[in-house]
């Protein structure tokens, strides 16, 4: 079973920046970016059933 991580709010931020933080602090996950500049589509996944970029996308 997962385990609830905090992840520390700032207005408008994204899910690679989400991910970037989990994978400094907390455990080492998988995924891949390169621009954050949404270019290149490096990190694209799926999210809710949807294919979004994670660097684009806000929460």
């Amino acid at each position: 079973m997962p385990e609830d991580v905090y992840i520390p709010w700032k207005k408008n931020i994204t899910v690679l920046e989400v991910l970037v933080y989990i994978h400094e602090n907390h455990e080492a996950i998988a995924f891949d970016y390169s621009c954050r500049g949404r270019v290149c589509g490096r990190c694209s996944m799926m999210l809710d059933g949807e294919p979004v970029m994670a660097c684009a996308i806000r929460r």
